[in-house]
């Protein structure tokens, strides 16, 4: 008879214990959730992030090209031709310059 007593009094304890559990499995469960979503969202602004960073990088590697063929155009003599003419006001020596009158 004893035996059986003792048995009985596990019972609402194994249930209690096991009840216990379950509450701090959900709660854990629910708390990761919540972490998830927060992380999905970190996620989401560091790729557009990411995204604006490359294309400031694409952007800036063609502005990279069109200046150094800017400064191969630099050193050719078309160009200090027009910069002697237009800065200066140079002309060759057999060259005729006409000026319109502003009547």
């Amino acid at each position: 008879m004893l035996r059986k007593r003792r048995r009985r009094d596990r019972k609402p304890t194994n249930i209690f214990v096991g009840l216990a559990i379950i509450c701090v499995v959900v709660g854990i469960a629910i708390v990761l959730g919540g972490k998830a979503k927060t992380i999905k969202a970190n996620d989401s602004k560091a790729q557009k992030e990411i995204d604006e960073i490359n294309k400031k990088i694409e952007y800036e590697k063609r502005r990279s090209e069109e200046l150094d063929e800017y400064g191969k155009y630099v050193n050719t003599i078309p160009y200090v031709e027009e910069v002697a003419r237009d800065v200066f006001g140079l002309v060759y020596p057999d060259e005729k310059l006409v000026v319109p009158n502003e009547n």
